[in-house]
């Protein structure tokens, strides 16, 4: 069987490609190295052809590319680190090129679906088509607890850079290995459509206990009381300043808008008809929230206004 091994390292200039063809690549020692992003060389592996050996002293230090594939582990690193990044369950995958960076993305930015970006490596996608899930991995290497904060691996999760904004990729770890902080590995649930992101990262995301993201983390209290005893005076929602973007109604009995704050909520609503000084007549009132105004509800339910 035709084998292509590397024995030392091996550059390959800006805007070339070196193609291996071979079924097997073996990474004796060194790597193939590329300056990292979009004009940078790449290193691309031919339908079917797959490598082994790499480790953190031998890998591909720049862009990886593969043509054609169903499921593809990607020997990808920056300096002394192997990072791998694989995909399956690939259809349309004419090519996928990504590389590892070992440093910060340029944005961030938190928002209401991810609480934190990994501080320092994303994986970034240069080319792409298709569609297929995606596992992201992590080593001793990886300073995962930085990005976690103290907190388990139930708030680890996928995010995709998509049109300036990180996307939250529903995930789930992968329960064939032993994760932890050392080491693991993390798959997304559903299958994605490459084209949409140009980077991918390690995220974190907020949970209350159950591993569940998003409205999840909201507690909606029951009713209000405006008396003026300084007790359930207005409708609280602990957590809603995650939200900026939030989008909360009220309605009757009748289905009938009776509030609504369309920029986040502030706590702040007394239970008063559309603004006005007069509050509510007493009895259960119906909300809706959507956290992030994409048109889609994530929490509803019932309250009781007391006069």
């Amino acid at each position: 069987i035709a084998q292509f091994s590397l024995h030392s390292n091996f550059y390959i200039a800006p805007d070339t490609e070196l193609h291996i063809k071979a079924p097997i690549t073996t990474f004796e020692t060194g790597s193939f190295i590329t300056e990292h992003g979009p004009s940078g060389g790449v290193v691309s592996f031919a339908s079917n052809s797959q490598w082994e050996n790499a480790d953190h002293s031998a890998h591909v230090d720049g862009n990886v590319k593969v043509y054609n594939p169903q499921f593809f582990q990607f020997p990808s690193g920056h300096d002394n680190i192997l990072q791998p990044l694989v995909i399956s369950q690939a259809s349309g995958v004419d090519y996928l090129e990504i590389d590892y960076r070992h440093t910060a993305h340029k944005d961030l930015a938190p928002n209401a679906q991810v609480l934190k970006i990994h501080p320092q490596h994303y994986w970034s996608i240069n080319n792409a088509t298709g569609n297929a899930k995606v596992s992201l991995s992590w080593n001793a290497l990886s300073k995962l607890d930085v990005l976690l904060e103290a907190r388990g691996l139930e708030a680890l999760s996928i995010a995709g850079y998509k049109n300036g904004d990180w996307e939250l990729l529903p995930s789930t770890l992968d329960d064939t290995n032993n994760n932890s902080l050392l080491e693991g590995n993390i798959n997304s649930d559903d299958i994605i459509n490459l084209t949409d992101y140009s980077a991918l990262a390690l995220a974190l995301v907020d949970i209350d206990g159950g591993g569940e993201t998003g409205a999840e983390v909201l507690n909606v209290a029951e009713g209000i009381s405006s008396n003026g005893d300084a007790v359930n005076d207005t409708w609280r929602i602990q957590n809603i300043e995650k939200y900026p973007q939030a989008k909360v109604y009220v309605y009757n009995r009748l289905g009938r808008e009776v509030y609504r704050a369309l920029n986040g909520y502030n706590n702040d609503w007394r239970g008063n008809f559309e603004g006005n000084a007069d509050l509510l007549p007493s009895g259960p009132y119906f909300y809706t929230i959507d956290l992030d105004a994409d048109g889609k509800v994530d929490m509803q339910g019932w309250i009781y206004i007391q006069k």
